[in-house]
């Protein structure tokens, strides 16, 4: 539900924008929602409508990915960090690493950044 906050006005608000611009264009095409609003302003507001409609949309969807992104922070100790790049290790080679082994690959994880991922794939096995 987090974003939904932001998507659903955006559809509403595209939706909106598109009943103004389909009024606006003259013509005979049977679909006629308001006569009052003369075609270039309903131009003008549908064009308003849709795009932030878009924004909104848009928006929602990010900040979805961002609050679910969050939710996945790593907080871990040395012991846990530890443990998960052992795990990870012995996945990968086959064999339980020794000690100096272990500080390089976890040093190794911390550069490129692999670190968080490791912890978190440990902590989701656990579950």
């Amino acid at each position: 539900m987090d974003g939904d906050f932001l998507r659903i006005p955006g559809m509403v608000f595209v939706a909106i924008g598109l009943v103004f611009l389909l009024t606006s264009f003259s013509g005979i095409t049977g679909f006629v929602v308001d006569g009052e609003v003369e075609a270039d302003y309903g131009y003008f507001i549908g064009i308003v409508f849709a795009i932030a409609g878009l924004l909104l949309w848009i928006s929602g969807g990010e900040m979805r990915q961002a609050i679910n992104k969050s939710r996945e922070s790593v907080v871990a100790d040395s012991n846990e960090i530890k443990a998960a790049a052992s795990k990870d290790y012995r996945e990968k080679y086959g064999r339980n690493p020794v000690a100096n082994e272990l500080i390089s690959y976890v040093k190794r994880l911390q550069e490129s950044g692999e670190i968080r991922d490791v912890v978190l794939k440990q902590r989701r096995k656990l579950r």
